[in-house]
């Protein structure tokens, strides 16, 4: 999963609308919908968002992590952890 995908999965579960996050943070709903499609973005602005969403940027950022991201070694733990956060 890339961040931006995060961020919208983050943002619908906590059933925020684009709006929400947007005026949170100066910016326009669609730069949100740019940055959830792909579009990169400073880290500045990556941590407004994480804190509009009132999650750490680490939280995000594990969340768009997907297994290939990982050490073959190490993937028995991530997957522990993805299932233990993200059910």
């Amino acid at each position: 999963m890339k961040i931006g995908e995060a961020i919208k999965l983050t943002r619908k579960e906590k059933g925020f609308k684009q709006n929400y996050i947007a005026d949170g943070i100066a910016l326009s709903p669609s730069t949100i919908s740019k940055i959830e499609h792909g579009n990169d973005t400073s880290f500045k602005t990556f941590e407004k968002i994480a804190a509009k969403l009132d999650i750490s940027v680490g939280e995000l950022m594990f969340r768009a992590m997907e297994e290939t991201d990982v050490p073959e070694d190490k993937r028995p733990v991530f997957r522990y952890f993805k299932r233990l956060f993200f059910k």
